[in-house]
């Protein structure tokens, strides 16, 4: 597998919008995601800081999937590397 969103916390890339605290863009994505917290979702795997996100996460893979490759074509149009 490779992680999508480039390794980074999926969370921060799926649902931290708007956020002065999170100001997540294409030049700094948030944090790594944990290597031991983890999920596969139609077969990608998709890392996570800590599992509290990762739960919340669960609870809309659908959803929270389009909404993080939506914004990742957004920052990175024509680099699909990191989110095949």
């Amino acid at each position: 597998y490779i992680p999508q969103y480039g390794g980074f916390c999926t969370w921060g890339i799926v649902a931290e919008y708007g956020c002065p605290r999170f100001p997540w863009s294409n030049s700094c994505l948030g944090p790594n995601g944990n290597w031991s917290v983890w999920t596969i979702y139609n077969d990608k795997i998709y890392f996570f800081l800590m599992d509290t996100v990762k739960e919340s996460f669960l609870k809309d893979p659908a959803g929270y999937v389009a909404n993080g490759d939506d914004r990742w074509a957004g920052w990175f149009p024509t680099d699909t590397t990191f989110s095949t």
